[in-house]
């Protein structure tokens, strides 16, 4: 019996490897999602081979849906103007309610959320959990999981939804919106969905509903 030793460093070739294509989305496919130029040379991966093996074994035991994201790192604001920008006619871009470009939500909408390469769960069945309940219980329900887990910025779920869907073919939010960490100026947390008519749809809720997930 041979004893494979666990590197504590992997690469991008090793995380499609372990993860499987389907489930990341490398550089090169970002800077086609968004039809960027330039991008910085990767940062080394912050995730262990034994992370990304136990992602694996649970996505496979239908537990989560966890993704490699590369991520630019645009803000929401961003995100629309490339799409407004670059996306051709026919591609899914922004929902038509504009509300959140206003001055009065700049804070938040022009809010840088980070790069490089995330781990993203979608849920089990990539159908997001905890919905029909408060923000603030999706909330002690993650922190209960460890502190290693946080809830993802919207504009980085946005960012992967659209690589996804442009690289993949891939509908994600199909069903559902994630419920996200920014506070509208009217005191709202943001949620951010995605339909193949419209693009992503960004909107706000004070109350839980049974499609705000994360």
């Amino acid at each position: 019996m041979e004893r494979q030793e666990l590197k504590r460093f992997v690469s991008v070739a090793d995380a499609l490897d372990i993860l499987g294509p389907a489930k990341v989305i490398t550089r090169e496919q970002a800077l086609r999602a968004w039809y960027a130029t330039e991008l910085e040379a990767d940062p080394p991966l912050k995730y262990g081979e034994v992370v990304l093996r136990c992602c694996a074994e649970d996505n496979r035991q239908g537990q989560t849906d966890w993704r490699l994201v590369r991520i630019i790192g645009f803000s929401l604001a961003e995100l629309y103007e490339v799409s407004q920008t670059y996306f051709l006619s026919g591609q899914p871009r922004f929902g038509p309610n504009r509300w959140w470009l206003s001055q009065d939500e700049k804070s938040w909408a022009g809010a840088f959320p980070g790069h490089g390469y995330y781990l993203v769960d979608f849920g089990p069945r990539s159908d997001g959990r905890w919905g029909g309940v408060p923000w603030a219980e999706q909330s002690s329900n993650i922190c209960r999981l460890g502190t290693v887990y946080e809830r993802a910025h919207e504009a980085m779920v946005c960012e992967a939804v659209v690589s996804f869907a442009a690289t993949h073919g891939e509908q994600l939010l199909a069903s559902w919106c994630h419920w996200g960490r920014s506070v509208t100026a009217a005191g709202q947390r943001v949620c951010v969905g995605y339909n193949p008519r419209d693009g992503v749809v960004v909107s706000h809720a004070s109350d839980h509903r049974s499609d705000l997930r994360v």
